[in-house]
């Protein structure tokens, strides 16, 4: 099964292998939370590549899809507790274009007994029944209802996102979007192992103070290589554990994920761990050890004061994701903030392993030009238009710069000649100050106004 979670991450983040003739994968992972007296929340994760599915023409797109028929089974009973069907459809525009493969990756749930100790997942093509998968995976049992703090399962993921509400995310629950990662491999593509976990019973009359809590990985002999350690005060009877370690410092292999909570009172501690995989060209062993990764944190970030780390953070707003920048506003403290930004340039690292880091050189050179060139008596330079355009796509090839006269504001164009086999961008200066704002772009991906000279006209 280890053979499957593996090929798993070549098929999620679409690199370009193709699958063996007649191979139907399926990953699937499961994780247990706090339901009822007499159950529990089973979640179900499962990943399928949607170039693996026969599909057969609809109205309106090719229509396919899986099975999943799914069996709880308690000790020492002959037949199933639970035995449910799910079918699960998806459908594409165009067979032709799934050659490159797409990870399609969802989530079913079920209360299941107290005490269940198995369950197993078979997956049907919907088109093809003949194409199948099954998973059997062995579950704690457990009940959540107790007088002491206890875990849920780990839920390995591939992003963890606060979300305003469920806006019909499959994936939402207890204000984030938690997007599962069934195979649980990380690598070159996925750097960044995410994690949820649901704590309980944190509130009695011998617990009020803070607790701490403690992510880490472990290899096969118990080592501890990453951690992450918090002090957290108690605002409820449960709550949400969430956050990443940067895993790329990682060599190729097999390894533990380890969440606990210390009673700061007590000294009682409670974990939950589960096993992860590393995949891809990453470093070997000894190249980076965790004693050389805080030698280079306190390098780069050692002398920098919080506003010094705020701006920078700042600066390379345009490459954060969302989850990124909510983590960042959530750390006060600044060696949260210092271990933030390292591990934010070292997932963008295109040689991890090495001293530096040419993607971070080159981005706050960037920023450092447009700072110098674009800034007006409002902005600072890598805020403006220019700036931001600057410092994702580089300098352009050519300019094009037409100053102000009695018929036209003035403005300037860029032209990036290898970029999406040639684009411009054009900049009008219609406020002055030297805030030249971004007006029309050919790039795919930013704002078109084949009309913009009617904005830059003198009236």
């Amino acid at each position: 099964m280890r053979g499957r979670f593996l090929h798993y991450l070549l098929l999620l983040y679409t690199f370009s292998v193709a699958l063996s003739a007649g191979a139907f994968n399926v990953d699937v992972d499961v994780a247990q939370f706090r339901f009822q007296s007499d159950t529990n929340y089973l979640e179900i994760y499962y990943a399928f590549d949607e170039s693996q599915l026969s599909y057969s023409r609809g109205d309106e797109a090719f229509e396919g899809g899986i099975i999943l028929h799914v069996t709880v089974r308690k000790a020492a009973e002959a037949s199933a507790a639970i035995d449910k069907v799910w079918q699960i459809p998806h459908a594409v525009q165009d067979t032709a274009y799934l050659k490159n493969g797409n990870a399609v990756v969802g989530v079913v749930g079920l209360a299941v007994p107290i005490g269940a100790e198995m369950v197993t997942v078979e997956t049907f093509d919907v088109n093809l029944h003949s194409n199948r998968s099954e998973t059997s995976l062995e579950i704690e049992s457990k009940t959540f209802h107790s007088s002491g703090t206890v875990l849920s399962d780990v839920e390995l993921c591939s992003s963890v996102r606060r979300a305003a509400n469920s806006t019909g995310s499959i994936f939402y629950k207890n204000t984030f979007e938690v997007v599962p990662n069934p195979g649980r491999v990380y690598g070159d593509a996925l750097p960044s192992l995410n994690y949820y976990v649901e704590a309980y019973n944190l509130l009695t009359a011998s617990r009020s103070g803070p607790y701490h809590t403690k992510a880490a990985v472990t290899d096969r002999q118990g080592n501890e290589l990453l951690v992450k350690k918090r002090k957290k005060r108690r605002s409820g009877e449960s709550s949400v554990e969430i956050g990443f370690l940067n895993v790329s410092s990682l060599a190729r292999g097999i390894y533990n994920f380890e969440f606990s909570i210390t009673d700061s009172i007590g000294g009682v501690t409670v974990s939950e761990k589960k096993e992860f995989y590393i995949l891809g060209a990453g470093p070997l062993p000894g190249e980076i050890t965790p004693k050389s990764l805080e030698n280079l944190m306190a390098e780069a970030y050692g002398t920098m004061t919080p506003d010094d780390m705020n701006r920078e953070f700042n600066t390379a707003g345009y490459i954060a994701s969302d989850q990124e920048k909510d983590y960042y506003a959530s750390f006060s403290a600044p060696e949260e903030k210092r271990r933030f930004l390292f591990e934010f340039w070292e997932r963008r690292d295109p040689s991890p392993g090495t001293v530096e880091n040419e993607m971070k050189r080159e981005y706050l050179r960037r920023a450092e030009y447009a700072d110098q060139a674009f800034s007006t008596g409002r902005k600072e330079g890598w805020q403006t238009d220019r700036g931001r355009v600057y410092i994702i796509y580089g300098p352009p090839d050519e300019y094009d710069r037409h100053a102000a006269d009695m018929a036209m504001k003035p403005y300037e164009i860029w032209f990036y000649h290898e970029l999406q086999g040639g684009v411009r961008f054009v900049f009008g200066n219609l406020l002055g100050f030297r805030d030249y704002i971004l007006i029309h772009s050919t790039h795919r991906d930013e704002l078109r106004d084949d009309n913009w000279e009617a904005q830059i006209r003198e009236n």
